[in-house]
């Protein structure tokens, strides 16, 4: 049974947050989520997850965790997703976690009853061509590509991004 729990101190304890961010190490995860190499430490990872401005999705298959998800670059009526599933759950359980990521997104409400996104907006590296498919996969529409304003922390050079979106179903 796969399971989405938004962030909150009541349902997502530290230790959730701490076993996410080694399991991201452990996967050998990190370049690929983090390849800009703004998020450094666990301790960077946990700010991130609790940043106001941000809207954190934890992902469980069978009380597992299998992944998380978060928005950011909250703007208006749109925000940038990032998603990682961890190895252990690719191919079976991927695409439906990521699509229940998206969902819950999508059905957030402001205190007036309007919906808060209406958009997600992807930048994500091209070089990381499985990304790339996997958000195409979910439903999101290739724009095109950026050269040069990725910066990959690894490598230490830019690189092209590819742009793409995912518009919140009409209801």
């Amino acid at each position: 049974m796969i399971e989405i729990l938004p962030y909150s101190e009541n349902a997502i304890s530290d230790e959730v947050i701490e076993e996410t961010f080694k399991t991201i190490i452990k996967d050998n995860l990190y370049h690929i989520v983090f390849y800009d190499g703004t998020i450094k430490t666990e301790e960077d990872f946990r700010q991130l997850i609790k940043e106001k401005n941000n809207f954190a999705l934890f992902g469980f298959v069978d009380r597992r965790l299998a992944g998380v998800a978060w928005v950011n670059a909250l703007y208006d009526n749109h925000a940038s997703p990032h998603f990682c599933i961890f190895r252990e759950f690719w191919g079976r359980y991927s695409q439906s976690l990521g699509r229940r990521a998206i969902d819950c997104w999508f059905s957030i409400k402001n205190k007036y009853g309007k919906h808060l996104l209406d958009i997600l907006t992807g930048v994500t590296p091209s070089e990381y061509k499985h990304a790339v498919r996997y958000i195409s996969r979910l439903g999101f529409i290739v724009i095109g590509e950026l050269p040069y304003v990725g910066y990959n922390a690894l490598t230490k050079k830019y690189g092209s991004v590819t742009l793409s979106y995912i518009e919140r179903p009409c209801e």
